[in-house]
């Protein structure tokens, strides 16, 4: 893990890890402080973002997949958690735990991932090869689309298998009755066949969705996600705000310190953030 973290230390969109060191019981490592906390955080309160956004995520996403590919990694554990946000909103991808050196053309065995984003040929006890981030990646847009996943995970990965290979992924016909570039991007992440599945960045670019998306400037960070959604003034927006108020007065320890311990509010500074960019209004 830190020898593959350490190996990519040039990339905007991956966490910089400085040191590491070792005790008999745990592996301590250093990297920068990310401020904003888990897009999963984020996406809890807020569930579907707005497009805009969505590009933004997606781009970043694919192409720390595909400097790591690249690089002869497969990361493997695409998903929320692993995705923290800096002071803009933009991407540091963290946890390369379940990572591997793997050339491209190769291929493993190993059953590992987060149940919900794995890849069916993994499901099926399979060899794969780097293909399997690129479907994780088609989970984890329907998931900030929608607001759901499109297949809800199971106990084990075998009856996990069965309900993948056996599910048409259909979507939200009102959501998408005029929205044939969005269906055609998650219909080619989602393709249980690894050889018709889109896998590059390249790929990507190329897709109608992705068409208008300036990724020079995603990649030199010009954009500020979080200053977009508050720009937008969408109403669930509002409600970060009442939900750090409501953790303000009901997480309070016996010292009057505040305490953040619910999933959706771990990270204080995130909501004293939007808190007083409300406030400033």
């Amino acid at each position: 893990e830190v020898t593959i973290a350490q190996s990519c230390l040039s990339h905007p969109f991956i966490v910089h890890t400085y040191c590491y060191w070792q005790s008999r019981r745990y592996l301590y490592i250093i990297t920068d402080h990310v401020q904003n906390g888990e897009l999963l955080s984020l996406w809890l309160r807020i569930r579907r973002f707005p497009e805009m956004i969505v590009k933004i995520y997606i781009a970043q996403v694919a192409m720390v997949l595909d400097y790591l590919h690249s690089k002869g990694i497969i990361y493997r554990d695409v998903k929320m958690e692993n995705i923290l946000l800096d002071e803009k909103g933009n991407i540091q991808i963290i946890d390369f735990g379940l990572s591997k050196w793997l050339s491209l053309g190769q291929r493993t065995t190993t059953i590992c991932g987060t149940l919900q984003y794995i890849a069916p040929e993994v499901l099926s006890v399979r060899p794969y090869d780097h293909r399997v981030d690129w479907w994780s990646l088609g989970i984890l847009m329907y998931a900030c689309l929608f607001g759901e996943y499109p297949v809800s995970a199971t106990k084990d990965h075998l009856s996990m298998a069965n309900k993948v290979l056996n599910h048409k992924f259909n979507f939200p016909l009102n959501e998408l009755e005029n929205k044939s570039d969005i269906k055609e991007l998650l219909y080619s992440l989602l393709e249980k066949d690894p050889n018709q599945r889109l896998c590059s960045l390249d790929e990507l670019r190329q897709t109608l969705f992705m068409s208008n998306v300036n990724f020079d400037r995603i990649y030199s960070k010009y954009y500020s996600p979080l200053l977009i959604l508050m720009n937008a003034k969408i109403e669930w927006y509002n409600e970060l705000k009442q939900h750090y108020n409501y953790c303000k007065k009901a997480k309070m320890n016996t010292n009057g310190n505040l305490c953040y311990s619910s999933p959706s509010s771990q990270n204080k500074t995130h909501y004293e953030n939007i808190n007083n960019r409300f406030s400033s209004e």
